[in-house]
């Protein structure tokens, strides 16, 4: 395991650590959760804005914001479904998933979850989503042509950050607290793998699966 430290600008009181984990198999190319989401053509950015319970639609060819689409509250992260117009936002403080359809700018319909739903990454053919629920240490597999919960999959201790892998067969998600990386295997809803995160870098929020080699990113609020 290698870790590379991101400078800090002159008034950050915190620092950014990228800590790059070997993983067993290649990803190819994967989902990853965030407060940012945009669609594949790149015309459309998604931000999840956790201060005042909107999702912000920002058309990259102006750099202007569009509109602004109150969800609930505190969203945590936004992903596009396929092309779009539809999104997934998790809504961490209403324990719900909010689908929204970003060009009208209104919210489709609500699916609730185990408690305190963080991260949310989507499989290519955009019939299912998988959320972190932080507190349950759970990931919630969510059917989002019928809007129910099909799964809750223990995942550890307070998970935060996930990701899918090309293939659809493994998740990756971050222990918060811990900086641990887990691997779940789909068929058996297994954690199959394990990663120890480091002693000095912790607050770990996302993970990105590397498009070719069996890497993963994992970011650390603290370091």
């Amino acid at each position: 395991m290698m870790m590379c430290k991101v400078s800090r600008g002159a008034h950050s009181v915190l620092k950014l650590a990228v800590v790059v984990i070997a993983i067993s198999s290649p990803p190819v190319i994967a989902g990853s959760n965030s407060l940012l989401s945009i669609t594949p053509d790149g015309r459309w950015l998604l931000v999840a804005n956790a201060d005042n319970g909107t999702v912000s639609v920002v058309d990259t060819a102006n750099r202007q914001t569009v509109r602004e689409i109150p969800v609930g509250r505190r969203p945590e992260s936004v992903a596009v479904i396929g092309a779009g117009p539809r999104a997934v936002v998790t809504l961490y403080k209403d324990d719900q998933v909010a689908v929204v359809d970003f060009v009208a700018g209104k919210v489709l319909s609500k699916i609730d979850t185990p408690d305190e739903p963080y991260g949310v990454v989507l499989n290519a053919a955009g019939t299912r989503a998988f959320v972190t629920n932080e507190y349950p240490g759970l990931v919630s597999e969510i059917d989002l042509d019928s809007g129910k919960l099909l799964r809750q999959i223990p995942a550890g201790s307070f998970v935060r950050g996930i990701a899918l892998d090309a293939a659809e067969k493994r998740l990756y998600v971050t222990e918060y607290y811990t900086g641990i990386l887990r691997a779940i295997d789909l068929t058996s809803g297994a954690v199959v793998d394990s990663w120890q995160g480091s002693t000095s870098d912790n607050l770990t929020r996302h993970v990105v699966l590397h498009p070719k080699r069996p890497k993963a990113y994992v970011s650390h609020i603290r370091s």
